[in-house]
C-alpha cells in the first residue's frame, strides 16, 4: 500500500486502506520501509496534529487512525524524528475531545479508542 492510497481517498476508503495495512503488516516489528514512515507521517501531520481534523472526525475513523498509529509505533524507531510531547499532548487532547467531553456509557466506538489510546507506545 502506497502513501496514495491513503491520503488521496475519500474518509471511507481512507479508513479501508488503513485496515488493508493492519491486516497485511499486523504481524511486523520492524517498519524500516519509505512507505511505513510515510504513512506515520501522513496520519501525525494531517490526521493527529490537525485539530480540526480530530473534531470532526468520525470515531471509527479516530479508532483505525490510532491503531495504526499504534501498530507502527511498534517499532520505536519510527518517532526517532518526531517530539514525543506533541505525541503525547494530541493522544491526551483526542481522550479528551472524543472520550471525557463527549461520551456516554452508551457511546460506540469510546471504549475501543480508549484502549487504542492506552495501548500506544
Amino acid at each position: 500500500m502506497s502513501i496514495s492510497q491513503v491520503k488521496d481517498n475519500s474518509d471511507k476508503e481512507e479508513i479501508s486502506s488503513l485496515e488493508v495495512f493492519i491486516l497485511q503488516d499486523g504481524g511486523l516489528y520492524s517498519f524500516k520501509e519509505k512507505r511505513h514512515h510515510e504513512l506515520f507521517e501522513h496520519l501525525l501531520t494531517d490526521r493527529l496534529y490537525n485539530p480540526q481534523w480530530v473534531n470532526k472526525a468520525q470515531k471509527i475513523h479516530l479508532l483505525v487512525i490510532l491503531q495504526a498509529i499504534r501498530l507502527l509505533t511498534r517499532d520505536k524507531t519510527i518517532l526517532k524524528d518526531h517530539d514525543i510531547q506533541q505525541f503525547c499532548g494530541a493522544i491526551l487532547d483526542i481522550l479528551d475531545a472524543h472520550i471525557i467531553k463527549k461520551s456516554t456509557n452508551e457511546d460506540e466506538g469510546s471504549q475501543e479508542i480508549i484502549v487504542e489510546l492506552i495501548s500506544t507506545e
